[in-house]
């Protein structure tokens, strides 16, 4: 697959144009997966686009506090390919760590949203952002760049996975843009 960067109203008129969209993300999913997982899931409820979320193990229980995290599923022989025409992974580098490579298909159109410098490109359209601290990060500027007014809830989804993947602002991950967007996280509720 190709290895390009798109805008933020490509991968809207992509979800915009879906019919049945699966959100994908890593096994034993961190804070940065749920909430990027959930915040994404949050947007696809104000549009009424039918979705399913996966991966393949259950979050912790301590992530519950993250609306939506009780829907993601773990069981990908529940899942049927065919009823997907997009499938948008979240804070993966590949298809396997997603547990997706035998189920992908080529009616799939795929969108890969991640920050990790080992992503492998594997979407047809890839928003890999390596030096962003957090996916949840990048989703923030996604959602900022398509003007979307960003709800409670979904801003505690976005600022879950900036606290974790900066371990609370402690760690060398932490960068001005993190700060900022947290900051405005926590304005948004």
């Amino acid at each position: 697959m190709e290895k390009n960067i798109i805008d933020a109203k490509s991968i809207n008129n992509k979800i915009l144009n879906s019919k049945n969209i699966l959100l994908a993300t890593h096994k034993n999913p961190d804070s940065d997966a749920v909430g990027s997982i959930c915040a994404l899931s949050k947007y696809l409820d104000f549009l009424k686009k039918p979705y399913t979320l996966f991966s393949l193990d259950q979050p912790l229980e301590n992530y519950s506090y993250i609306q939506n995290s009780s829907l993601i599923k773990s069981d990908i022989y529940g899942l049927n390919p065919n009823d997907f025409d997009l499938i948008i992974t979240l804070d993966s580098s590949d298809l396997t760590h997603v547990g997706l490579n035998s189920f992908v298909n080529k009616n799939h159109y795929l969108i890969n949203i991640d920050h990790h410098p080992t992503n492998t490109y594997f979407g047809n359209i890839n928003l890999v952002i390596p030096h962003a601290v957090s996916t949840t990060e990048i989703l923030f500027n996604l959602f900022s760049n398509l003007a979307l007014q960003i709800s409670a809830n979904t801003a505690t989804c976005l600022l879950a996975g900036i606290f974790g993947d900066t371990n609370n602002f402690t760690n060398h991950n932490t960068t001005d843009a993190s700060l900022k967007a947290a900051s405005r996280l926590l304005s948004l509720g």
